[in-house]
């Protein structure tokens, strides 16, 4: 039925599910079985029955690394794995008016997608490198392994590479600032990218726990968003912007640049 509605996996179900006989691998044949599950309503009731008989990353196999870790970070109380079927319940399940608008105008390439991205968005933890590259590398390998277009692969990419950084802007920076803005802005471009960000931040935030995304967080995310979504009028400057961007982020990625930080 691929989740059609909601259900909750009984006992024997799972009983089955664990002794179940299967190759060491799961095969690719099975690859478009599992994007299906992406494009129902109530993704999140596979996944979780899938978790609960341990064939999440079995299914999953970009989760592989981070099924049970913890993170010891003080803000984020449960494992990876847990937080992230949280953020695609949330996701699912979207009670802020506004965002729920905005996913329910996506189409249903676009909700298969956020999906996907939401739910491997936290998949590259546990490693020395930025886990937002790791997860990005991750999507980007599993997504056109389950066929997904080149477009749908770019733009996963691009949210998840930036998955926290709607968070961090709302409340860390002036939100009437034009600079913080225009510099928020051209990592999207788009008002269709700005809507994937503030709904993937809604349901990151909620998978963190829904006292983090109170009124207060909520109003700022919006402020960002309104501010954000004006900016995209000035198409040079935001082209000049998203350049210096890019240069700066290059910068801090050279050798030599690290180097010279340390001395």
């Amino acid at each position: 039925t691929y989740a059609t509605h909601e259900y909750k996996a009984s006992p024997a179900l799972l009983q089955q599910l664990i002794h179940a006989s299967r190759p060491e691998k799961i095969d690719q044949d099975y690859y478009p079985l599992i994007r299906e599950i992406f494009r129902k309503p109530h993704a999140y009731c596979v996944l979780v029955t899938l978790s609960r008989a341990r064939l999440l990353d079995y299914v999953i196999p970009p989760l592989k690394k981070v099924i049970d870790l913890p993170q010891f970070d003080g803000y984020h109380r449960f494992p990876v794995d847990a937080h992230l079927l949280a953020s695609l319940y949330h996701l699912e399940n979207i009670e802020d008016p506004f965002v729920r608008s905005l996913y329910e105008a996506l189409s249903a390439k676009e909700r298969e997608m956020i999906k996907l991205v939401t739910f491997l968005h936290d998949a590259g933890k546990g490693r020395q490198r930025d886990h937002s590259l790791v997860g990005a590398s991750l999507f980007r390998i599993f997504a056109r392994s389950l066929g997904f277009e080149q477009e749908q692969i770019d733009e996963g990419i691009v949210l998840i590479h930036n998955h926290v950084l709607m968070s961090n802007v709302a409340q860390r920076e002036d939100l009437y600032s034009e600079k913080s803005i225009m510099k928020f802005a051209s990592q999207f471009k788009t008002k269709k990218m700005l809507d994937l960000i503030y709904i993937l931040t809604y349901a990151d935030l909620n998978g963190v726990g829904q006292e983090i995304y109170s009124t207060f967080t909520a109003r700022l995310l919006k402020t960002l968003y309104n501010q954000s979504v004006e900016s995209l009028e000035h198409e040079e400057m935001m082209d000049e912007v998203a350049l210096r961007v890019t240069k700066e982020k290059s910068l801090k990625c050279c050798a030599d640049f690290q180097a010279l930080s340390r001395i």
